[in-house]
């Protein structure tokens, strides 16, 4: 026992002697670069853009002052040359760098890279805007990353990363909004922030804190905020993923959204920042984990968030030692990529011109109603869309991508990363001297999930994880608690709710190599808490897309992404297996599946608004066409009391109903309520009284309608006595 307590009382000081021998190891082994100033002139005149070098020593101090205003009076005096702005493009760089003349000549040094990087933009500059050839002024923001040579250099990683924790303080702040300040000195100018590896956790702690300072600032309106920089893009971060973690909850807590023009002049959400890492970054993924895991030791980690602590289900000690693009609970999207043709291939991707009209286009995702941001690199076009209901879902859009955009932690200035960030400023408008930016406070509900409760009211979830009650005579919605971590929405692909008992099915894995695993996870809800009561793992790596369950009978029936087959699995066995159980003639794919509680007929939908019904107890049960060209269907409800089904039709802000028997027989349909107010109906259900609750996320609302189909009530804010007693009458109404 005293042996035990003894070890127990050296193990933190065992921990901190191990990470000093990695600190300071590499500093004795290799060769060591000095600690230095390599600009002291600061400025560089060149024909299609300016530079300007600023320097810090290794406490975070500024090395010659001089440095700062030089290139403070660079950019105002591009201003006051151009009454058309400038763009101002501030750089940091990370591990293994510095501001050198030996970065210039080295075709991987940053120096030059970032050169590389300014003549590109130049070019995109003046693609926009050919007649006020508006300047480019490059800011590179150098340190002592580099601090020894040898095949020990590795280790220095860690001494680096204490010394960026230096960097990342009240000079580089003062540094980085002072250039800000001086670019925006005239309202046209533009002002890019992008920093790599270290330089990236630099950017991130000062633009962060200095946001979040000036967001509660008292007396500050949001929506008249002064944001720090149009863009600010994080290549390959080396920060604990804690810092994204705080910054993304501090955002979603208080709702803000940033939203700029799309092409069709709607209102697009826009990030603030932009963190993308690759996932072969060996370095973020292996020694910034052991580094950090070894600091963690001594460390005190909370057990749990407690249940009114909404957010990532992971822990904290998980989110300490990982970096937020390796920790997929933090990811808001997802980076596709797929081999372009061969005669679209780039032979010599260096000498073809950045043009974001030509590179970037506009796709749209029906799932998360956000646009895709397609470009096309080298020689595999990409994608990046939103993720279904990710826990981020915030202007800090993390992302992680394949190796064939982004191949390592250090070779960032390539043809495809120009291509990634080109596309990013074209989305988002960053450059456009004309484009404008909103911050919102979204107060809206945003409804994923409906669920009956005793009270003839609905549960529904906000979002993550947050749970909230209505009733009849509710006002405003009322905070229950947060979702159980192991009933985590975020890979959801459908709900069923029955008697008081609860049943959803989630994705995980769907970007990991082996392929996906689907779980069907069970609950019981007593007195308005999901209490988590089974996990039922299916074997096989199935994409199923989406998910109804015959709740007391224990049946599972799931569609398959892109398929038009249906598939069922008995809960109640041993080892459920999947199967299929149908198929819908004309191969149409499936995108809405509902199953008639207390009966045996099961509803599924496709994209081209066709509804078929089927007898499930049937042992070969057969699709039948029960309407056709009905628009863009997007949920489902059945009340088995009224044998009534419920269709809501999205592009006519509508709900439509059809009487039913059982086994799946439906007479025509009928509107059974049309609203305004309605942009995307999709969570739909039934209380025992008859009355419909509809969820419409993209409106932000939840409408109540009675049995004969008038809205009662719209309720549309979260957090004020918004509440309407007719569809008519709103005091908010949603702007289309």
């Amino acid at each position: 026992m005293g042996s035990q307590t003894s070890s127990s009382r050296f193990r933190p000081f065992l921990g901190q002697l191990f990470l000093t021998v990695l600190l300071v190891l590499p500093l004795l082994l290799a060769a060591c670069v000095p600690s230095r100033m390599y600009r002291p002139q600061g400025i560089e005149e060149l024909p299609d853009y300016s530079l300007a070098f600023v320097e810090f020593d290794d406490q975070g101090e500024l090395w010659s002052p001089g440095q700062l205003e030089k290139a403070l009076e660079l950019i105002r005096a591009a201003n006051q040359r151009h009454p058309d702005g400038v763009v101002v493009s501030v750089y940091v760089h990370g591990w293994n760098h510095n501001a050198s003349q030996r970065e210039e000549e080295e075709a991987g040094g940053n120096v030059f890279g970032f050169k590389r990087l300014l003549s590109w933009i130049s070019t995109a500059a003046r693609a926009q805007d050919s007649d006020a050839r508006r300047p480019v002024v490059g800011v590179y923001l150098g340190w002592r990353g580099k601090a020894g040579r040898g095949p020990l250099n590795a280790l220095t990683f860690f001494n680096r990363r204490e010394a960026a924790t230096r960097i990342a303080g009240i000079a580089a702040t003062e540094a980085v909004y002072r250039l800000v300040a001086a670019a925006k000195e005239n309202q046209r100018s533009r002002c890019l922030l992008m920093g790599h590896s270290f330089g990236a956790f630099v950017l991130e702690q000062t633009v962060s804190q200095a946001l979040v300072g000036s967001l509660f600032a008292p007396g500050r309106d949001p929506s008249q905020l002064a944001l720090p920089a149009d863009l600010v893009v994080l290549l390959n971060p080396a920060s604990p993923a804690i810092h994204a973690k705080q910054f993304v909850e501090t955002l979603e807590r208080n709702r803000l959204k940033l939203y700029s023009e799309g092409p069709f002049g709607e209102p697009v959400e826009r990030p603030l920042v932009v963190s993308v890492t690759a996932s072969g970054d060996w370095t973020t993924r292996l020694l910034f984990p052991m580094g950090l895991r070894v600091k963690a030791a001594p460390a005190h980690f909370r057990d749990d968030y407690g249940g009114d602590y909404c957010g990532s289900g992971a822990t904290q000690r998980s989110f300490f030692t990982r970096t937020a693009g390796h920790h997929k609970n933090l990811h808001s999207h997802l980076v596709t990529s797929e081999p372009l043709p061969e005669e679209r291939r780039k032979s010599r991707p260096e000498q073809v011109p950045m043009s974001t009209e030509e590179i970037s286009r506009w796709e749209f995702d029906p799932e998360t109603q956000q646009p895709i941001i397609a470009f096309e690199g080298a020689e595999h076009l990409f994608k990046i869309k939103p993720r279904r209901r990710a826990f981020n879902d915030t202007p800090y859009w993390i992302m992680q991508v394949p190796p064939s955009l982004i191949p390592n932690h250090s070779d960032i200035f390539r043809f495809n990363t120009f291509r990634l960030v080109s596309a990013i400023l074209g989305a988002t408008g960053a450059l456009n001297p004309e484009s404008s930016t909103r911050l919102v406070q979204e107060n809206g509900l945003r409804p994923i999930g409906l669920a009956g409760n005793e009270t003839g009211g609905v549960l529904f979830l906000d979002r993550s994880r947050r749970l909230y009650s209505l009733d009849r005579e509710s006002l405003r919605p009322r905070f229950q608690s947060c979702l159980p971590s192991v009933l985590d929405p975020r890979e959801g692909i459908g709900f069923s709710y029955d008697s008081g008992y609860y049943f959803t099915a989630i994705r995980t894995g769907l970007e990991s190599k082996e392929g996906s695993q689907t779980k069907v996870m069970g609950a019981r809800i007593v007195e308005d808490r999901v209490i988590p009561d089974q996990e039922i793992h299916l074997p096989g790596k199935e994409a199923f897309s989406h998910f109804a369950a015959d709740v007391s009978g224990g049946k599972a029936y799931f569609l398959k992404e892109d398929s038009a087959g249906v598939w069922t699995a008995n809960l109640r066995a041993q080892r459920p297996v999947p199967g299929p159980l149908a198929t819908v003639a004309g191969d149409p794919k499936l995108t809405l599946i509902q199953y008639q509680h207390h009966g045996h007929g099961l509803w599924v939908a496709d994209g081209a608004g066709n509804l078929w019904g089927m007898d499930v107890s049937q042992e070969n049960p057969t699709p039948r066409k029960i309407a056709a060209d009905l628009g863009w269907l997007t949920g489902f409800a059945y009340d088995s009391e009224r044998k009534r089904l419920y269709v809501a039709e999205a592009s006519r802000w509508q709900v439509l109903v059809f009487q039913c028997r059982d086994g799946g027989h439906c007479e025509a349909p009928k509107v059974f309520v049309e609203c305004e107010n309605m942009r995307q109906p999709a969570a739909l259900r039934t209380t025992p009284d008859g009355r419909l609750w509809i969820g419409d996320a993209k409106a932000q609302a939840i409408i109540r309608v009675s049995p004969d189909g008038q809205v009662e009530k719209v309720f549309q804010d979260l957090l004020n006595d918004a509440v309407s007693g007719g569809h008519e009458d709103l005091e908010h109404p949603t702007t289309r």
